[in-house]
């Protein structure tokens, strides 16, 4: 597989190499992801874009080590990451974090907030006089008053109030990679801004590196450096965020961009047939989006195609890209759902 590397003096924090991940029951097996590479560098964002069943969430899983992988390997700095994060090594457990799509069920309902975000310090075995101190310091970093919303509990603060909480218990490990899965989808067009600019201000300050989960391409463009699409667990397109939704060259991509409501703009051709996708349940051959695709050929149903460099840290999966300059004059701009700051 062809892959897109870093640069050679900027080693990357994460990489994802080859990964495979099924869920067997009886006989039946779900293909969910289906080799997935990619890399991620200390300060930088990948977004992982894709409809519901994709395998976004469940390359999230396999990085954060709740599913075993049945093939390919997860390394932090170089050091492979054992599949079961409870095998993990105690040094190095924290340092993969998670946000979660439901803000308030994150956390601890029973614990104050201040209590939340010290449990991890707590157990890295922390003082209790720099727990203190290094919670309030979170609540800080993420725009929250340590006085007023430390002694209440999850359900007494608003759901942006608790995503901005489960922010600050991920930062309290010091993580190299903190994981967002939908963290902001549950949320409002205006809560979601501030979440937003939390993360990506967390990601520059902090130099963590991102993995960004989102259906939202509005969402996507804002926060991201980078993104990856995937389709039936297959990773169609891979490369800078605003070249990828400028211009597509994967069939798939322009129709996820052709799907993106524009005020007062009509929405545009998908570009794709009605048939529906392949079975997960059947081993992937080929391309997963051939079904719908309007230039597939039988070639599409045969061969798998290569993830194969199309410019400077840009690749695309696909036996006939398409002319991204003329796709990029006939899709309208991806605009943000509101004020970014």
């Amino acid at each position: 597989m062809t892959e897109v590397t870093t640069p050679a003096d900027e080693a990357p924090v994460l990489e994802v190499n080859d990964l495979e991940v099924r869920f067997t029951s009886g006989r039946s097996t779900v293909y969910a992801v289906n080799d997935v590479s990619f890399t991620m560098r200390a300060g930088e964002t990948l977004a992982l874009v894709g409809e519901s069943g994709s395998g976004k969430s469940t390359i999230a899983k396999a990085v954060v080590g709740l599913v075993e992988p049945a093939s390919g390997e997860v390394l932090l700095r170089g050091e492979a990451q054992a599949g079961d994060r409870v095998r993990r090594d105690r040094a190095t457990r924290g340092d993969i974090q998670m946000v979660f799509q439901n803000p308030v069920g994150s956390l601890n309902p029973f614990m104050t907030v201040e209590a939340n975000i010290a449990e991890p310090l707590r157990n890295r075995g922390v003082a209790k006089a720099e727990r203190a101190a290094r919670v309030r310091e979170l609540l800080t970093v993420v725009g929250l008053d340590a006085d007023t919303l430390g002694p209440r509990k999850p359900g007494e603060i608003s759901g942006g109030q608790a995503q901005r909480v489960s922010i600050a218990r991920a930062l309290a490990s010091e993580p190299a990679v903190l994981i967002a899965d939908e963290a902001v989808s549950a949320l409002d067009v205006s809560v979601q801004a501030t979440v937003l600019n939390v993360l990506r201000r967390v990601v520059d300050e902090e130099q963590v590196a991102m993995l960004f989960i989102s259906h939202d391409l509005a969402v996507v463009r804002n926060v991201s450096d980078t993104v990856a699409v995937l389709h039936m667990g297959q990773l169609c397109e891979i490369g800078p965020t605003e070249d990828i939704l400028a211009a597509p060259a994967h069939h798939y991509t322009a129709a996820l961009r052709a799907a993106v409501p524009e005020p007062g703009v009509p929405l545009g051709d998908p570009g794709m047939t009605d048939a529906d996708p392949p079975s997960p349940r059947i081993r992937p051959t080929g391309c997963s989006f051939r079904d719908r695709c309007l230039a597939a050929t039988s070639r599409c149903a045969e061969v798998l195609p290569p993830l194969t460099m199309v410019g400077p840290e840009r690749a695309v999966a696909c036996h006939h890209p398409l002319d991204r300059d003329a796709v990029a004059s006939a899709i309208p701009s991806v605009t943000a759902q509101g004020a970014l700051a």
